[in-house]
């Protein structure tokens, strides 16, 4: 969890698993809570492709492809 690689998802997944907890405590905010949620499992997936050959490249070549206004040559 602390390589250089996976430094940001770590901070960012924690990050956003502390501010769910709090949003759901102290601000009771559903809206809140559902975006920390997402982040959070967004970092995760973000981690969890970092192990994987090629993950974060692939996942990211997809996700430009899904980018709408996108000029194909």
């Amino acid at each position: 969890m602390s390589e250089p690689s996976r430094r940001n998802c770590t901070i960012i997944f924690v990050g956003s698993l502390i501010l769910t907890i709090i949003s759901v405590y102290y601000f009771q905010s559903t809206l809140l809570t559902i975006l920390c949620v997402i982040v959070q499992f967004c970092s995760y997936v973000w981690y969890v492709l970092s192990y994987i050959p090629y993950g974060r490249d692939i996942a990211g070549r997809m996700l430009k492809g899904l980018m709408p206004g996108r000029i194909q040559n």
